[in-house]
């Protein structure tokens, strides 16, 4: 009975030794088996030469580009950044083995400087470092001779930017990798899919992809004979604009419309011009975000700097028509009466169409009453005597002091009225300006 149960007891500890032991069995016998299988595949084995048993064999690399991230699309130096992974498949004919004559061993890890590689290199780098097979990643061979190569990599590439509709643009911009060693008599590549694997994408807070189509590419060059195999693939990015209409678009709106206070100011107040002057500074430093953002090409202009161009000479032909009407106000010549035609344009016309036809009618009425009163009082004086003449001087002196009073009310009515115009007449140039400006971006119009 007490042997029994020391069995019993010990029974566990032994099993867990047995299945230990058996572990390190097992991974001697595979690490035997891949040195063994090594030794082999590499008995006169070559990395230098084409894996192709006949020299008129062409070498077909399927490429695969996993695309992680888009980090940054830098317009200003045209240069985007990308983290990836650059997969890479081929056949090496002369390492293919029975798996059943070792172990059912069905593929093995091994390094870079073992086996050939494909020379592939990112042909618009922005980079000196131009090659696209990074250092350190193992490769997997398969017993059929199949080698898979996963190679993690954080790539800039040059991209030209079209600035055309910015900030509701669009980029396509070109990742291509190519050889410049192997012609497509020696080496060929071909695109795994109609689009580069996005699996594992993370989206950008800036960027959103819309398209990344792959594109086989054969060029010939002049310095060298036959055609050179390449894949491109177009990364198509569409802008997010929030951030800009926040903080480009919607201050160059509010300043736009703040300058409309330069025609509801009040003439006496005297701030026009200086409040004018403010809003035209303001748009310096709109300005200068732009240049940062943006690189410094003639080719095109972007469509916020015409809304920008267009603003700025809006407000200032708003501050020439603000002096124009200061200038009406304050009449240079007080004697001078108000032009038949503008009497009619503006204290008919206008001021029917800014609601001020009854003070300017007012006004009118005022000044005939004040005529009449004036003729009345004219006739009713007598010249015979010494006292009479006197009181004429007077009179006539208060009389045209207050000819002179309703004229100016003439120029300063006039001057209120075309205020108003002017005041709706620029509204409406800033909202169509807004309108035309934007909705020529393709997002709009598609």
């Amino acid at each position: 009975m007490v042997n029994l149960k020391m069995m019993v007891d010990y029974s566990p500890r032994v099993l867990l030794l047995e299945l230990l032991v058996l572990q390190v069995w097992i991974h001697d016998c595979t690490s035997s088996q891949i040195d063994k299988l090594t030794e082999k595949l590499f008995n006169g084995y070559n990395p230098k030469a084409r894996p192709v048993l006949r020299d008129g064999d062409v070498v077909n690399v399927t490429f695969d580009l996993a695309l992680r991230h888009v980090m940054k699309v830098n317009e200003k130096s045209e240069v985007l950044t990308t983290n990836v992974w650059v997969k890479q498949y081929w056949n090496d004919p002369r390492l293919v083995w029975n798996k059943t004559e070792y172990s059912g061993l069905d593929s093995i890890i091994l390094e870079q400087n073992r086996l050939w590689l494909p020379e592939i290199y990112l042909l618009n780098s922005a980079t000196a470092n131009m090659e696209a097979n990074g250092e350190g990643s193992d490769l997997v061979v398969q017993h059929n001779g199949n080698i898979s190569w996963l190679n993690p990599a954080v790539i800039q590439s040059s991209c030209t930017i079209d600035i055309v509709h910015f900030p509701f643009d669009d980029q396509v911009c070109e990742i291509r990798f190519g050889s410049w060693s192997f012609t497509t008599s020696y080496v060929d590549f071909i695109a795994a899919g109609d689009s580069a694997d996005l699996s594992h994408y993370e989206e950008n807070g800036e960027w959103i992809l819309l398209s990344s189509k792959p594109v086989r590419l054969v060029k010939q060059y002049d310095c060298c004979d036959g055609w050179y195999p390449e894949v491109a693939y177009k990364i198509h990015l569409r802008r997010r604009t929030l951030y800009y209409i926040m903080n480009f678009i919607l201050p160059c709106i509010l300043i736009a419309v703040l300058t409309l206070l330069v025609f509801l100011l009040p003439p006496e107040s005297g701030e026009r011009m200086s409040f004018g002057v403010t809003v035209l500074l303001s748009f310096t430093i709109l300005i200068l975000m732009l240049m940062d953002k943006l690189p410094p090409t003639s080719n095109a202009i972007p469509l916020l700097g015409v809304y920008y161009a267009c603003t700025i000479i809006e407000v200032s032909l708003a501050m020439f028509v603000a002096c124009l009407l200061m200038r009406i106000y304050y009449p240079e010549n007080s004697s001078a009466t108000l032009p038949i035609w503008a009497k009619v344009f503006i204290l008919n016309y206008c001021a029917r169409i800014v609601g001020l036809k009854e003070a300017a009618d007012r006004m009118k009425q005022g000044l005939v009453i004040q005529g009449l009163q004036q003729a009345k009082l004219r006739d009713n004086l007598d010249d015979s005597t010494p006292t009479t003449n006197k009181i004429n001087i007077v009179t006539d002196s208060i009389l045209r002091k207050e000819d002179a009073e309703g004229i100016q009310e003439e120029w300063r009515i006039s001057s209120v009225i075309l205020n108003r115009v002017f005041a709706l007449i620029y509204l409406a140039t800033i909202i169509v300006t807004l309108l035309a400006v934007m909705l020529q971006a393709p997002r709009f119009t598609d």
